[in-house]
């Protein structure tokens, strides 16, 4: 019985072998999509739940403030997490995180690692993790002690065992020459699915021992603690009992800086999608880029069943005929069903092949879009899933049309005629709803592009062209010889400027509070970003004064006793640019003169406003060394020459800054380039589906189109007769779709602060794209039964 199934399923798809291949191609891409973009959302909603405990594992987050301003920070003080150990019997494990990024060295290699990762022994036992080679007691108990990832003990070691030797860091050293650390172990290297990274681990103790104050210094918040809650224990109940010990230790200073300050328990496995706290251990993802892409994926997924339900029950009706046939010789409702079954197996089996074959061949390209390298698509898994998603979709797109056809009277099906009203509504419906869903995407994409084209073209205050950016890597050489550096640049007639800084804008700067004292003596706070420069920043940058002058080598107060603000900062302390000038304020340790301020500049992404930021003149120990040139690649080139012959010892490590703030937009690039990609996969669905339709409305109309020629009707009088209900369907797709769209865009635009005004032309151009498509496929499809002989046409039975 199923072999003879099969064998009229397989002739049938090769007489109507159009339709079989827009239905294979249609549910094919719909299955690429679905894999690709489901793979990613369980990779995005699995971060750090490999971690066995990690139900129990918190992240203590504070929650600060000065007046009505509030702000989230991830990172903490470091006697925190100890303190809560030893306070509350309901904390059971701690374990504290600081990062850090440093050149190592081993031999003539030099290389500039981050996630050098300063921890407690306890970071084995708080996360589980085994020591390949090594005791997890001992390994980080004592200072000046490291462990390795794999990869990093390949990297320096080969097939070495690194235990007992050593690597230079140039951290936690005295001279800026780098200091030895003992490597006491081997680690796996971590997950990608966790929000926290490791190259390097470092002892904690390390840090104890050059600077013991710190592991009781409650106002320097730059660890990242994590605590272990006992089994049911609510982190809420723990939290009701926190604002006491941050009076015991925070008292003195909140009362005499005016803050607000709290801390407050986040669960570990909602960092990564939930998190929007400042200075997270690296980018996190978006719950809201989740929803979309599995609202894509569903209706993706969607589109392409809808697409078999139309073209099935389409060409169903070319076999009314043979449905009475089999009826009168006995054939029963249900074999009917089975046949049309069978029909919809061989395709959803070819579907599968070829869906298998095009992920094999667009991984590398998925790679590319979503950076997800570690994700696999190993051949038992990836056919499992398409097992998975075919089968139902198969079902119910095949059980549908089959049903239709076994239900038709017998007696009519001989005859050839069939009532088809209710089931033109239907398909007429199902295809409205396809195009609703590919102008939503479209007209997204549309938004999407002008955002991002808007945030590039953005002025942020600066000149971002021609910066050649130097990472110093605290080595004590760079800091030393930097005159005799940057006099060999000057003498280029390609350098403009040079000047350095304690950090680089574009990616976000640490924060203190600025304290000014008014004519009554009352003190007012203000949360203000810290840019420690060098003279000559402003030029270097292109940055504009509004008032008041910039550092002058020449004047000796200014490298001890002056700052300089920008216009965030006067407007938040409720002055003028004029009125701020000569003010008095206490800033970072030390006390000075607005000696100028600054017109604001974007120093942090454009998600976020612009805020207040001080600047003073360092002394030394600068981070970053910036040079303005006129012709990036001719910079580069004498840049890395000089630094050779000045720096020989010091590794080269550079970058230009437009490239570097590209990175504070990497997530939402990546967002736009994959929504690209499956807005497009969306729209070959959907029209694959209306070519066929409008295909199979054609033939239908055959005789018809034969009687109007004879009428007198026009070639173009015909073609509006096939368009006209086509076009109508995509005008009222358009008219529910722009609603369902702007709301969307607008949700996703509310996260940018500097961001585009929505206005209806994305709508028009989308719905005017849609619909110039549709009319190219008609006029294919309708043209040549157009211009046939209507003689010809009407001979038709």
């Amino acid at each position: 019985m199923f072999k003879n199934y099969f064998k009229i399923a397989l002739r049938t798809l090769r007489r109507k072998s159009l339709y079989s291949i827009i239905n294979i191609i249609g549910l094919s891409t719909g299955l690429v999509c679905i894999v690709f973009i489901f793979n990613w959302v369980g990779d995005e909603l699995g971060y750090d739940k490999h971690f066995p405990n990690n139900k129990n594992i918190y992240k203590v987050m504070a929650e600060a403030g000065t007046g009505d301003e509030r702000w989230h920070q991830s990172v903490t003080s470091l006697p925190l997490s100890t303190t809560l150990k030893n306070t509350y019997p309901e904390v059971v494990d701690q374990v504290r995180f600081r990062k850090h990024d440093a050149m190592v060295i081993r031999g003539d290699n030099q290389y500039i690692e981050d996630f050098i990762v300063m921890t407690d022994p306890s970071f084995f036992n708080v996360f589980d993790y085994d020591l390949i080679v090594g005791d997890t007691a001992t390994a980080l108990k004592d200072p000046y002690k490291i462990v390795l990832t794999e990869t990093m003990a390949k990297k320096y070691f080969g097939n070495e065992n690194p235990v007992g030797q050593s690597l230079k860091l140039f951290i936690y050293d005295s001279d800026g020459n780098g200091i030895d650390f003992e490597i006491t172990g081997v680690i796996k290297d971590p997950l990608e699915t966790s929000h926290f990274s490791f190259n390097i681990l470092g002892s904690m103790a390390t840090l104890a021992s050059i600077a013991p104050e710190e592991m009781h210094n409650w106002t320097n918040n730059s660890y990242h603690s994590y605590i272990v809650l006992k089994d049911g224990v609510n982190p809420a109940s723990l939290e009701i009992k926190l604002p006491d010990m941050v009076d015991q230790h925070l008292g003195e200073v909140i009362d005499a800086y005016d803050l607000y300050f709290r801390f407050y328990f986040t669960p570990i496995t909602d960092i990564h999608l939930y998190s929007d706290a400042q200075y997270e251990f690296r980018s996190n993802g978006s719950v809201e880029y989740v929803w979309i892409f599995s609202s894509i994926g569903f209706f993706i997924l969607l589109l392409a069943g809808i697409n078999y339900i139309n073209l099935s029950t389409s060409f169903s009706l070319d076999r009314v005929k043979e449905m009475g046939v089999r009826k009168s010789l006995g054939a029963f409702r249900s074999q009917l069903v089975w046949q049309h079954l069978t029909e919809t197996f061989v395709l959803s089996v070819a579907a599968m092949l070829l869906a298998g074959l095009l992920i094999e061949l667009f991984k590398p390209v998925f790679y590319e879009l979503t950076g997800k390298y570690h994700l696999e698509f190993n051949k038992l898994n990836l056919s499992f899933q398409l097992v998975i998603l075919t089968l139902p979709l198969a079902l119910i797109s095949g059980y549908i049309p089959a049903r239709f056809l076994a239900k038709v009277n017998t007696i009519s099906s001989l005859k050839g005629k069939v009532q088809t009203n209710p089931k033109n509504r239907l398909r007429m419906g199902l295809v409205t709803f396809q195009f609703v869903v590919t102008l939503a995407i479209l007209s997204g994409l549309f938004v999407i592009r002008q955002q991002l084209e808007f945030v590039q073209s953005q002025d942020l205050g600066y000149d971002k062209s021609n910066l050649l950016i130097l990472k110093t890597n605290g080595s004590d050489e760079v800091n030393q010889h930097f005159e005799r550096f940057k006099t060999q640049l000057m003498s280029s007639a390609n350098t403009i400027s040079i000047a350095r800084s304690g950090s680089r804008i574009g990616n976000g700067l640490g924060n203190s509070s600025a304290q000014f004292k008014d004519e009554k003596g009352e003190s007012h706070f203000l949360k203000t970003y810290r840019l420690p420069i060098d003279y000559g920043y402003l030029e270097t940058y292109q940055m504009q004064l509004v008032a008041g002058r910039d550092l002058d080598f020449n004047r000796q107060g200014d490298s001890t006793q002056s700052f300089l603000v920008n216009e965030a900062f006067v407007k938040s302390m409720g002055w003028s640019p004029e009125d701020a000038l000569n003010k008095v304020i206490s800033f970072n340790g030390r006390e000075g003169e607005i000696i100028g301020v600054v017109k604001d500049f974007n120093f942090a992404s454009l998600h976020q406003p612009v805020a207040p930021v001080c600047m003073w003149r360092r002394q030394s120990n600068f981070s970053r060394i910036t040079i303005r040139g006129k012709e990036n690649t001719k910079l580069l080139k004498e840049t890395l020459e000089a630094w050779k012959s000045t720096f020989p010892h010091s590794i080269f490590d550079h970058t230009f800054q437009d490239q570097a703030l590209f990175e504070n937009y990497n997530t939402d690039y990546r967002f736009g380039k994959v929504f690209n990609v499956f807005s497009t996969l969306s729209l070959i669905i959907a029209f694959l589906g209306l070519f066929g339709l409008i295909g199979y409305n054609v033939k239908r109309k055959t005789k018809e189109i034969g009687i109007r020629k004879a009428l007198g009707a026009t070639t173009t009088q015909i073609l509006q007769l096939i368009s006209s209900r086509f076009i109508m369907l995509i005008l009222i797709a358009s008219a529910i779709s722009i609603p369902i769209s702007w709301a969307m865009m607008e949700n996703w635009l509310s996260s940018y602060t500097y961001r585009i005004t929505l206005s209806i032309w994305p709508f028009i151009m989308t719905t005017t794209l849609i619909l110039a498509a549709a009319l190219i496929i008609i006029v294919i499809q309708s043209f040549k039964p157009s211009r046939i002989n209507p003689a010809d046409s009407l001979k038709q039975e």
